[in-house]
């Protein structure tokens, strides 16, 4: 199931190594058990394997794709979140992936995704592996909206 994601991923343009500073943390997780996932690539970074075991959660991917590369290109280095407009949904941005598993050990990181500055890649994720796919879309095209909303220079 986890490679079927992975390839479903790829194709929407969503795991895209060339747009990360480092590629080895690209990839998807689905929980099969406590502590036991299936992980796809093999050889996922094992800092984004905390920051998802971190979170507990049911599936989580890595999306990095050229609306992802446009949008931290734009982010201004002080911005901790970004708002789409006209809904007001808030995507908290945190500077790394050891960020993500402190918040998230902390209960302080709430909501189905996060952007992350250093890996510049955005990290998705849900309870339903049924749900993800859908999901990964809804995100993309609300970045889609963001990037296209911001100021030109």
């Amino acid at each position: 199931m986890v490679r079927y994601l992975h390839k479903q991923c790829e194709a929407s343009g969503w795991l895209n190594r060339q747009q990360c500073p480092d590629p080895s943390v690209v990839g998807v997780m689905i929980k099969r058990d406590v502590d036991q996932h299936s992980i796809h690539p093999p050889n996922l970074n094992p800092m984004t394997i905390e920051a998802v075991n971190s979170l507990d959660c049911g599936i989580a991917f890595t999306l990095a794709s050229e609306i992802t590369a446009t949008l931290f290109r734009q982010m201004s280095p002080f911005q901790n979140e970004i708002i789409v407009q006209p809904q007001g949904i808030r995507i908290p941005i945190v500077e790394s992936l050891q960020d993500v598993i402190y918040l998230a050990s902390t209960k302080r990181l709430t909501g189905s995704a996060c952007g992350v500055k250093k890996e510049k890649l955005i990290l998705v994720w849900s309870d339903s592996v049924e749900n993800i796919l859908p999901h990964g879309a809804e995100m993309e095209r609300l970045l889609l909206e963001t990037v296209s909303c911001f100021p030109r220079f």
